[in-house]
Order: C-alpha cells, then structure tokens, then sequence
C-alpha cells in the first residue's frame, strides 16, 4: 500500500551544489585579473598660430621607420644596460611611425597647405629614453627636390638628437617631443640648403 502523503526530499546534484561557489571563484579572478586603464600619449605637438614666413619650403614625409624594438603600441624605456621595459598601461596614440610622421607634418607644414617639391623619408635608427637619464633620436633622413631640372636631386643626413628626461613617463614623452621640435629645425635648414642648389647637410 502507498503512502501518498509522503514527501520526498531531493538533495541537489553535484553540480547545482558547487555553482555558487564556481560563479564565486570566477568573479574574484576577474576582479584580480582587471587591468589599469591606458594611458594614450602623443609626440605631435599642440597646433600653434600660422607662421608668418612664406619663404620655407613645404616637406612633405613620405614615410618613418623605426627600430623593431619600439614598434609597438606601448612604449619602451631603458632600465638598465641590458633590460628594457614594455609600459602596459602607457600607449602611444598611433602606431609609433605614424606618430612620428604626423608629429612632423604637423610642426613642418600649416593645416591646408599644399604638396610641395621637397619630399623625406625618415630612418629613425635610435628612439630611446631612460627616466632620469636621456631621451635619444638618433635619424638617417633622405630628401628628395621634385622639381623639374632641380640639380642636386636629393640630400642625405645623419642626425644624432637627445634630451634630458625626469622620472616619471610624461618627462619623457615630452623630451621626445623636443628632439622631434630639433629634428624638425633640421628638416628645414637641409630642405633651404637642397632648394639652394647645395647636397651638403647643414650644420
């Protein structure tokens, strides 16, 4: 005879018992795995008033290349004579050639000018910096006067840039941002000396 009063009690399997303590777990790990926000940096500088000279040449950067060390998006300091840093959490706005090419075209040229004759191409051959140290940018540089009958042709230089950096990522971010401002003096002075008709680099 069946007792149909009687209750029975199912206990919960296995899995239905440890699935608090499984969601649980998971939730610490992400809450331990999250990483800090990035943080983006730029070396092109602030736009400042049109200058007044119409006499400089317009150059314009075909293209940058830099060592394989730095291409990448985070950047790299020195820390030692035989270590190098990868910042995680500290990225360059743009891939690093394209930072550098837009840095220049920004301090060379006013927004809207046209193509002119003269035409570089930037062999970045050192970008370093250690905080409390240096900041180098060491650069073979190739330009190249397009215009008809121009004799010489091209100008090639070797330039050798540093700065002083403080401790933190901001102060070297910024000295790289004054060797580009020298770089970019230079860049002119060798494109006044090719349109001169002169395949000497300036001093």
């Amino acid at each position: 005879m069946t007792d149909s009063s009687r209750q029975t009690t199912t206990l919960p399997g296995p899995g239905k018992r440890w699935l608090p303590l499984l969601l649980f777990g998971v939730l610490g790990l992400a809450a331990c795995s999250t990483s800090p926000p990035v943080r983006l940096h730029t070396l092109v500088a602030p736009v400042s008033e049109p200058s007044p000279d119409t006499a400089r040449s317009i150059i314009a950067i075909e293209a940058v290349s830099v060592p394989p060390q730095v291409d990448r998006s985070a950047l790299v300091i020195r820390r030692s004579a035989s270590e190098l840093e990868v910042l995680e959490s500290d990225w360059w706005g743009a891939p690093l050639p394209e930072e550098i090419r837009s840095a220049l075209t920004t301090r060379l040229n006013q927004p809207g000018e046209a193509d002119g004759p003269i035409h570089a191409w930037i062999e970045v051959t050192r970008f370093e910096a250690a905080p409390d140290a240096n900041a180098w940018l060491n650069a073979n540089i190739r330009l190249v006067n397009r215009t008809k009958d121009a004799s010489p042709r091209q100008l090639s230089c070797h330039l050798q840039l540093y700065q002083t950096t403080g401790a933190d990522v901001t102060s070297i971010v910024l000295a790289q941002q004054a060797n580009l401002d020298n770089l970019t003096e230079r860049l002119r002075r060798a494109a006044d000396t090719l349109v001169a008709g002169d395949a000497r680099c300036p001093d």
